[in-house]
């Protein structure tokens, strides 16, 4: 249901819908434009993808994110048996994986702000890269660091703590809804890139 995922069901009862535009306003990145785009309190938030956030109330604010936007599908697994079609081998968790999107440039890298949709710390160790051909597109998909030795994606992701960037490796965790920036490589134009999440607390 889009209607409870726009920027004021989600953020309005953190942040005063009616000081948007003056004390706090959100941003999302255009991957294929290369440029910012200012969010309207209509705007539906996408899962998987990152946004900025600035707000200039006077105090801290302490984001909340209601049960109905923070609970994204994936599909669930026992033994043989899923609830999606599109399970894939390539997923470390029973429980299934989120499949984010990536976008490619043709001969170059491509930035994109992503996200963690689920309430508890991602591994990226575990995180997996699926793409329709090449040496990702096998069974098992590749890690960050294959992936990133095969041109398709760079194994390290950027994330603003506030004042600097932190870098986060395969060895990282990825908190809770915490954005970063990715970049797919040269290599990844053609071979529509996925990152997968796993929906699995501490797997």
């Amino acid at each position: 249901n889009s209607s409870g995922n726009t920027v004021e069901a989600i953020l309005g009862d953190d942040l005063d819908p009616s000081g948007y535009g003056n004390s706090w306003i959100m941003w999302a990145y255009n991957t294929q434009g290369g440029t910012y785009q200012q969010m309207q309190l209509s705007s539906v938030m996408e899962s998987g993808v990152g946004y900025w956030i600035n707000q200039i109330t006077g105090s801290p604010v302490t984001i909340d994110i209601p049960g109905s936007a923070s609970d994204p599908f994936v599909q669930y697994c026992h033994g043989e048996e899923c609830f999606d079609t599109n399970f894939t081998a390539a997923c470390p968790s029973e429980r299934g994986c989120f499949e984010i999107p990536l976008a490619t440039a043709a001969n170059d890298i491509q930035w994109q702000m992503l996200g963690n949709i689920f309430r508890y710390n991602v591994n990226l160790a575990n995180a997996r890269v699926v793409t329709d051909s090449g040496y990702c597109g096998g069974t098992d998909g590749c890690t960050l660091d294959e992936a990133a030795t095969e041109g398709v994606l760079h194994n390290q992701f950027w994330s603003w703590d506030g004042s600097q960037y932190a870098v986060l490796n395969s060895s990282s965790n990825v908190n809770p809804w915490q954005g970063f920036w990715a970049a797919t490589l040269e290599s990844a134009d053609g071979l529509n890139p996925k990152l997968l999440l796993p929906a699995e607390p501490g797997i």
